[in-house]
């Protein structure tokens, strides 16, 4: 699709999916992972630099679907007062504006009530007499001395091009630079683009680009886990720096304990000649503080019924 799309010249596109472009716009004002916001104030201004930074952006691996808001493009009746031709016939700013508004916009005249309902009755021109720039100039206005002028005669009337839709953020005019990502990561598409459009683009006074789209998400995550991560590693150093600490004393305590009585290191070493329960205590006795004192006193008292062949044991150890 995209090969398809691209011999198709003068178009925009991008791909993405409806739900995530919506969560996009709604989150960032960016339907795109990247967007680069170009404020200021003139529109002609604006429309110039975002084109010279979809250029910056174009030329840097891995950027897809660049493309500029459209801000442009819609066809406006503009009329033009000449102040001379004005002061000539004795009309005001305001003659020729009510004029215009009662034959193209209509004004009220009346209203219908219909019971609780209520419609307005709006007078204007009829569509022949207001549908065209020539039409329009053939309105007649009314001076202050009882005669009649057309709006041509103090006024031209033209058709042009003017802004289909104003951005705004914070107060701010903008228009939006709009980019993907494909083959790279986005974190480092984004800071060479920053580079880019340092490098090639100059902005005059009081007007200033941010950047905004996913890329916002993932500036905010890295700040996150600067924070997170330092924090994490130093509670796992002193977790292991206590381990280690216990675990230095476990031998000391174990050497102490097989010294009290030969038969006892035997039978440890012999496994099954001690109780099960006896032994499972003594190895978990050997684990904690308080060892040395748990193992002398499960030594130093022998059960009170003891087994042959522990006595056995006790022979072979020398009668201790």
């Amino acid at each position: 699709m995209d090969s398809a799309l691209k011999e198709i010249p003068s178009r925009d596109y991008s791909f993405t999916a409806p739900m995530a472009m919506r969560l996009d716009e709604a989150i960032s004002g960016v339907r795109t992972e990247l967007g680069v916001k170009v404020f200021g104030d003139s529109l002609p201004i604006l429309e110039r630099k975002a084109a010279e930074i979809r250029d910056a952006i174009r030329s840097v691996p891995g950027a897809a679907d660049v493309s500029v808001d459209v801000s442009a493009g819609a066809m406006q009746v503009e009329i033009a007062l000449d102040r001379g031709a004005l002061a000539r016939y004795g009309l005001n700013v305001s003659d020729v504006r009510d004029a215009v508004q009662a034959g193209i916009g209509g004004v009220e005249a009346s209203e219908v009530i219909d019971g609780r309902k209520r419609f307005p009755i709006v007078v204007r021109l009829a569509d022949p007499y207001r549908g065209t720039p020539e039409a329009i100039g053939t309105l007649l206005i009314r001076t202050s001395a009882g005669a009649r002028v057309t709006l041509a005669q103090v006024a031209r009337v033209r058709v042009v091009e003017g802004p289909e839709i104003v951005n705004h953020e914070n107060g701010e005019r903008m228009v939006i630079v709009q980019s993907n990502v494909r083959g790279r990561d986005l974190g480092g598409f984004a800071a060479e683009v920053r580079r880019a459009v340092a490098r090639r683009v100059t902005l005059p006074e009081r007007y200033f680009v941010t950047y905004g789209g996913q890329f916002e998400n993932e500036e905010r995550a890295m700040k996150r886990l600067t924070l997170i991560v330092p924090v994490v590693l130093l509670l796992i150093i002193g977790f292991l720096c206590e381990l280690r600490e216990r675990a230095a004393g476990a031998p000391r305590h174990a050497q102490r304990a097989l010294r009290a009585g030969g038969w006892h290191r035997r039978a440890v070493v012999a496994g099954p000649t001690l109780e099960p329960q006896r032994v499972g205590e003594f190895y978990r006795a050997l684990r904690g503080r308080r060892a040395e004192r748990r193992c002398a006193r499960l030594l130093h008292q022998p059960s009170a019924r003891p087994r042959p062949h522990a006595r056995r044991c006790r022979a072979r150890g020398g009668g201790r």
